[in-house]
Protein backbone atom coordinates (compact mmCIF):
# COMPACT_ATOMS: atom_id res chain seq x y z
CA UNK A 1 0.00 0.00 0.00
CA UNK A 2 0.94 3.29 -0.65
CA UNK A 3 1.19 5.89 2.08
CA UNK A 4 0.81 9.72 1.13
CA UNK A 5 3.00 11.92 3.16
CA UNK A 6 1.23 14.44 5.00
CA UNK A 7 3.71 17.29 5.55
CA UNK A 8 1.33 19.25 8.28
CA UNK A 9 -0.05 15.68 10.35
CA UNK A 10 -1.16 17.97 13.13
CA UNK A 11 -3.19 20.02 11.14
CA UNK A 12 -5.51 16.87 10.35
CA UNK A 13 -5.64 16.06 13.98
CA UNK A 14 -6.43 19.71 14.81
CA UNK A 15 -9.44 20.63 11.49
CA UNK A 16 -10.51 16.86 13.39
CA UNK A 17 -10.44 18.31 16.87
CA UNK A 18 -11.92 21.68 15.44
CA UNK A 19 -14.70 20.19 13.82
CA UNK A 20 -15.52 17.54 16.56
CA UNK A 21 -15.26 20.78 18.78
CA UNK A 22 -17.66 22.23 16.32
CA UNK A 23 -19.34 19.73 16.57
CA UNK A 24 -19.41 19.23 19.86
CA UNK A 25 -20.59 23.18 20.89
CA UNK A 26 -23.62 22.77 18.06
CA UNK A 27 -24.81 20.23 19.97
CA UNK A 28 -24.23 21.65 23.57
CA UNK A 29 -26.43 25.14 22.38
CA UNK A 30 -28.61 22.67 20.96
CA UNK A 31 -29.06 21.12 24.35
CA UNK A 32 -29.25 24.49 25.76
CA UNK A 33 -31.77 25.48 23.22
CA UNK A 34 -34.10 22.69 24.19
CA UNK A 35 -33.49 22.73 28.35
CA UNK A 36 -35.39 26.72 27.92
CA UNK A 37 -38.03 25.26 25.92
CA UNK A 38 -38.50 22.36 28.03
CA UNK A 39 -38.47 24.60 30.76
CA UNK A 40 -40.98 27.39 29.38
CA UNK A 41 -43.08 23.90 28.39
CA UNK A 42 -42.55 22.89 32.19
CA UNK A 43 -43.74 26.50 33.13
CA UNK A 44 -46.21 26.81 30.48
CA UNK A 45 -48.16 23.47 31.41
CA UNK A 46 -48.02 24.87 34.94
CA UNK A 47 -49.83 27.62 34.26
CA UNK A 48 -52.29 25.77 32.03
CA UNK A 49 -52.86 23.25 35.20
CA UNK A 50 -53.47 26.22 37.57
CA UNK A 51 -55.93 27.70 34.85
CA UNK A 52 -57.55 24.40 34.78
CA UNK A 53 -57.93 24.09 38.23
CA UNK A 54 -59.73 27.85 38.64
CA UNK A 55 -61.88 26.73 35.91
CA UNK A 56 -62.56 23.28 37.49
CA UNK A 57 -62.89 24.90 40.69
CA UNK A 58 -65.84 27.71 39.22
CA UNK A 59 -67.47 25.22 37.49
CA UNK A 60 -68.10 23.60 40.89
CA UNK A 61 -69.28 26.68 42.14
CA UNK A 62 -71.62 27.69 39.18
CA UNK A 63 -72.64 24.24 39.92
CA UNK A 64 -73.54 24.34 43.49
CA UNK A 65 -75.01 28.24 42.62
CA UNK A 66 -77.28 26.52 39.59
CA UNK A 67 -78.58 23.88 42.45
CA UNK A 68 -79.34 26.74 45.15
CA UNK A 69 -80.90 28.63 42.24
CA UNK A 70 -82.89 25.64 41.29
CA UNK A 71 -84.10 24.77 44.95
CA UNK A 72 -85.02 28.36 45.58
CA UNK A 73 -87.04 28.27 42.31
CA UNK A 74 -88.71 25.11 42.97
CA UNK A 75 -89.06 26.89 46.86
CA UNK A 76 -90.57 30.01 45.27
CA UNK A 77 -92.88 28.22 42.52
CA UNK A 78 -94.65 26.08 45.33
CA UNK A 79 -95.22 29.18 48.14
CA UNK A 80 -96.75 30.78 44.56
CA UNK A 81 -98.90 27.66 44.15
CA UNK A 82 -99.96 28.07 47.83
CA UNK A 83 -100.61 31.72 47.58
CA UNK A 84 -102.93 31.18 44.42
CA UNK A 85 -104.64 28.34 46.54
CA UNK A 86 -104.82 30.68 49.68
CA UNK A 87 -106.41 33.42 47.33
CA UNK A 88 -108.68 31.02 45.69
CA UNK A 89 -110.00 30.30 48.75
CA UNK A 90 -110.01 33.88 50.09
CA UNK A 91 -112.22 34.59 46.78
CA UNK A 92 -114.22 32.26 47.50
CA UNK A 93 -115.35 33.05 50.71
CA UNK A 94 -115.50 37.37 50.37
CA UNK A 95 -117.86 36.02 47.17
CA UNK A 96 -119.92 33.82 49.72
CA UNK A 97 -120.24 37.08 52.33
CA UNK A 98 -120.58 39.46 49.61
CA UNK A 99 -123.93 36.97 48.46
CA UNK A 100 -124.89 36.58 51.55
CA UNK A 101 -124.49 40.82 52.37
CA UNK A 102 -126.33 41.15 49.09
CA UNK A 103 -129.43 38.75 50.19
CA UNK A 104 -129.55 40.57 53.49
CA UNK A 105 -129.60 43.93 52.03
CA UNK A 106 -132.33 42.88 49.44
CA UNK A 107 -134.38 41.05 52.60
CA UNK A 108 -134.00 44.70 54.95
CA UNK A 109 -134.65 46.63 51.29
CA UNK A 110 -138.24 44.70 51.00
CA UNK A 111 -138.64 44.91 54.41
CA UNK A 112 -138.41 48.84 54.89
CA UNK A 113 -140.20 48.86 51.39
CA UNK A 114 -143.17 46.99 53.16
CA UNK A 115 -143.06 49.13 56.26
CA UNK A 116 -142.95 52.57 54.09
CA UNK A 117 -145.71 50.92 52.59
CA UNK A 118 -147.87 50.56 55.47
CA UNK A 119 -146.90 54.18 56.90
CA UNK A 120 -148.09 55.41 53.68
CA UNK A 121 -151.29 53.44 54.11
CA UNK A 122 -151.54 54.69 57.84
CA UNK A 123 -150.70 58.09 56.61
CA UNK A 124 -153.37 57.82 53.79
CA UNK A 125 -155.85 56.83 56.11
CA UNK A 126 -154.95 59.63 58.91
CA UNK A 127 -155.36 61.93 55.95
CA UNK A 128 -158.58 60.59 54.88
CA UNK A 129 -160.02 60.63 58.70
CA UNK A 130 -158.22 64.30 58.67
CA UNK A 131 -159.87 65.26 55.89
CA UNK A 132 -163.31 63.82 56.39
CA UNK A 133 -163.07 65.33 60.21
CA UNK A 134 -161.71 68.65 59.05
CA UNK A 135 -165.12 68.79 56.49
CA UNK A 136 -167.19 68.04 58.76
CA UNK A 137 -165.62 70.49 61.41
CA UNK A 138 -165.95 73.47 58.50
CA UNK A 139 -169.49 72.55 57.81
CA UNK A 140 -170.22 73.03 61.79
CA UNK A 141 -168.75 75.71 62.48
CA UNK A 142 -168.14 77.67 59.40
CA UNK A 143 -164.09 78.40 59.93
CA UNK A 144 -161.73 78.76 56.88
CA UNK A 145 -158.90 76.57 56.87
CA UNK A 146 -155.30 78.13 55.73
CA UNK A 147 -154.67 77.39 52.31
CA UNK A 148 -151.36 74.85 52.81
CA UNK A 149 -154.02 72.96 54.74
CA UNK A 150 -156.48 72.96 51.85
CA UNK A 151 -154.87 70.32 50.10
CA UNK A 152 -155.31 68.19 52.88
CA UNK A 153 -159.25 68.35 53.17
CA UNK A 154 -160.41 68.77 49.67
Amino acid sequence: MFRSYNPFPNLCVFVICRSKLSHQQSLLDQLERERTENSELKSKIARLETEVSSYTGAEHDMTDENLRMRNTVELLREELRLTKDQYGRAHSNHEHILSQCKSGLIEEKTRLELRVQELEDKLDDALKKYARAASVYKKVSGYQFPPNCIKYIN
